[in-house]
């Protein structure tokens, strides 16, 4: 199964602190892509209003240090993901992340929504099931809840157009977060052992906390906040 992360509420534009969120960042994504071996990607939000991203077939620790996105403007927000291919070839074109057509947003998913893929065949282009939860999705969670059709298991993370902020969706997926005071930011991801090891880098004492079932967390304008 797929892994996504991030981070969000990125306040501090310090050159360091931009130095240590794409060490950060490098490190994440090298340690989820040794669960998913089958393609990586990451979509990167600029305090500016523009968005930037890539994906790859590769694994996300063979390329991460060849990412030049978070170096070059003031970063908000950044969402990953390291898949393992499940439905669709190992390709560029099926890895993550996938435009949210009614949004104008970019996402990344785990989990199963094989039945969502082939219910809306006809547009998707590529051979990946998380392109039909792409397809319906919307940043309204209850627009979007309506619209799921019986899929309960699945984690989800959304780079709004502008890049201003990050919706997580938790559907019964283990997703945890945490704030870090050395960042800056709020750090996400479905792995408890990534963050443990984001701390150890920061030699960080901070707080993980488990997300509950059934949840949309919004991270925007340095706050967190959390709806069922």
């Amino acid at each position: 199964m797929c892994m996504i992360g991030g981070l969000a509420n990125i306040q501090d534009d310090s050159e360091e602190n931009k130095n240590t969120i794409q060490t950060i960042m490098q490190m994440m994504l090298y340690h989820m892509s040794s669960h998913d071996r089958d393609g990586s990607g990451i979509a990167v939000g600029f305090k500016d209003g523009s968005v930037a991203s890539i994906k790859t077939e590769e694994q996300g620790g063979t390329w991460a240090s060849k990412v030049e996105l978070t170096k070059e403007k003031n970063i908000q927000n950044i969402i990953l993901h390291t898949r393992t291919a499940t439905h669709g070839a190992v390709s560029e074109l099926n890895s993550h992340p996938f435009e949210t057509p009614n949004s104008g947003g970019l996402m990344v998913h785990n989990g199963w929504c094989s039945e969502l893929y082939e219910k809306n065949k006809s547009h998707m282009k590529t051979g990946c099931d998380s392109e039909g939860l792409a397809w319906i999705f919307d940043p309204d969670p209850e627009i979007f809840n309506s619209r799921l059709d019986g899929q309960e298991h699945f984690a989800l993370a959304h780079l709004a157009a502008d890049g201003s902020n990050v919706q997580l969706f938790n559907k019964n997926k283990n997703v945890f977060q945490m704030h870090s005071k050395k960042l800056s930011a709020d750090v996400f991801c479905t792995s408890r052992t990534v963050l443990l090891d984001v701390l150890g880098l920061l030699q960080e004492d901070a707080e993980i906390e488990l997300i509950p079932e059934n949840t949309t967390t919004l991270f925007e304008n340095g706050k967190v906040i959390q709806e069922h």
